[in-house]
């Protein structure tokens, strides 16, 4: 039952940090850009920005979460992976290192919907609780 949690609890967390510091950070860069005021227009893209990048940044863990929780064994019975790093390099040994992106357009794709709708919700019901935006 427990298989596979240490790097599904990785996973989550680097979706939450690309998902939180890029959403913010890319509203604040749209803003001063000019072109942009603090609307609905401007949440949305800067939902699209945090999606992409949290899809980009999540996606090693993704690969590495997947094959941990697949539970590959050697011919002989033993796990092919000891743990998180030991997969991750062999991984990249064994296939190269853009192989850690495998899966990432299904996965921004399943992502961005949800950054869109989650952050233009957040910034609706921080407006008509009348807090101020960060």
């Amino acid at each position: 039952m427990w298989k596979g949690w240490f790097p599904n609890v990785q996973r989550a967390a680097f979706v939450n940090l690309g998902e939180l510091s890029t959403y913010d950070a890319s509203k604040q860069g749209l803003l001063h850009s000019g072109y942009f005021i603090d609307n609905v227009w401007c949440h949305a893209a800067a939902s699209g920005i945090s999606g992409f990048v949290s899809a980009l940044v999540s996606s090693p863990a993704d690969v590495v979460k997947s094959r941990m929780m697949a539970h590959v064994t050697k011919a002989n019975g033993e796990l092919l992976y000891t743990g998180t790093i030991d997969c991750l390099t062999k991984t990249v040994q064994m296939e190269g290192f853009v192989s850690l992106w495998k899966g990432f357009i299904p996965a921004w794709t399943r992502l961005a919907p949800w950054q869109l709708i989650f952050w233009l919700c957040y910034e609706e019901l921080r407006k008509l609780a009348g807090v101020r935006s960060f």
